[in-house]
């Protein structure tokens, strides 16, 4: 269940954000393009066992960032990988930001081979620019969105080990196990 889950909850990560990131982003330019690709593409290089740690440290229940900045709000959040109702959508959030960089790369990649002409004439045609984006360009980005998919179904599970392993040892009462530690146990 927790794999299904992982897999479902990546695909919002791996597809639908990044579509959205890269068309939101599609009109910048010079530096700041630059600086948005680094900004996004970073998380993705950082070596899980590296950012599990970091996440750790946030997470700290006593004078943690995030458990602070939440109390502050009135949210007493405790122990995240202790609760085994939140310390799967932790491991989900966590791996999803990692892999994020990766789908918007992609899509932009994607993106930079739609020839910008098709939306030109689809717009001497009249067609605004949610008509240009349903017909045009996620049509001819659909390899791309396929490719993506498949990574998410035949990785998820995979993606999730390290964090897993560091943060939670596949519990509290194995609510973050999934198949690939349960491989990895065996």
């Amino acid at each position: 269940g927790n794999t299904v889950l992982n897999t479902v909850a990546f695909a919002v990560f791996s597809l639908v954000l990044p579509l959205i990131i890269a068309l939101l982003s599609q009109h910048v330019r010079g530096r700041w393009k630059t600086f948005y690709q680094a900004l996004i593409f970073v998380p993705y290089l950082l070596t899980p066992v590296a950012t599990a740690a970091v996440w750790r440290w946030l997470f700290a229940p006593n004078g943690g960032t995030i458990p602070t900045v939440m109390s502050y709000f009135g949210a007493d959040i405790g122990n995240v990988f202790r609760d085994p109702s939140m310390a799967l959508w932790a491991i989900v959030v966590m791996v999803g930001w990692q892999m994020l960089g990766f789908g918007v790369l992609v899509v932009s990649a994607g993106m930079a081979g739609i020839s910008p002409e098709y939306a030109q004439a689809a717009g001497l045609d009249g067609a605004g620019p949610l008509t240009v984006i349903r017909r045009i360009t996620l049509p001819l980005l659909s390899p791309t969105l396929v490719f993506l998919g498949l990574m998410t179904v035949l990785l998820a599970a995979q993606w999730t080990y390290p964090m897993i392993d560091v943060l939670t040892k596949g519990g509290p009462s194995n609510s973050t196990t999934n198949i690939y530690y349960i491989l990895y146990q065996f």
